[in-house]
């Protein structure tokens, strides 16, 4: 009786799996693939260090200062009663800055955080994304704290 070494030739079900935790492992070294994109960014708190700013957002005002990363690298950030276009770069090791752009010129309420939200986003030197939360470290040693709007 002769045998034969038999081969298994992957299924087409294995071949998938493989391509997709290939897909998942090169994604999370993409510069886009960094759990920024998706979903809207509603701010929630501020926390400056120069000037000293500690800054918790009523909850009732959450949605009027938000920012949607987008894949190809701009966002799109709602600044109170304005909008504000921006570009922006990651890294994998987390760094992230943003450049804003074109802006609306409304007149916002006195009471209006938009300038002051759009310029601390200009500081931001890295992130972290954890579930539904994102800080954003800034450069004069404060945060910016988000929540995904749900």
């Amino acid at each position: 009786m002769i045998h034969r070494a038999t081969r298994r030739v992957p299924g087409r079900f294995t071949f998938a799996v493989v391509l997709a935790m290939i897909a998942l492992a090169t994604g999370a070294c993409n510069v886009f693939g960094n759990g920024l994109t998706g979903p809207t960014w509603q701010l929630t708190a501020v926390n400056e260090q120069v000037p000293a700013v500690q800054q918790v957002i009523a909850p009732a005002d959450i949605g009027r200062y938000t920012i949607v990363f987008g894949n190809d690298g701009t966002a799109q950030i709602k600044a109170d009663c304005n909008q504000v276009t921006a570009t922006y770069t990651t890294s994998p090791g987390g760094s992230l800055t943003i450049a804003p752009g074109a802006s609306t010129l409304a007149a916002c309420p006195d009471d209006s955080l938009g300038s002051q939200f759009v310029a601390a986003l200009s500081l931001a030197t890295s992130y972290n994304v954890h579930g539904s939360s994102l800080t954003m470290s800034v450069g004069n040693g404060g945060s910016i704290e988000f929540l995904a709007k749900g």
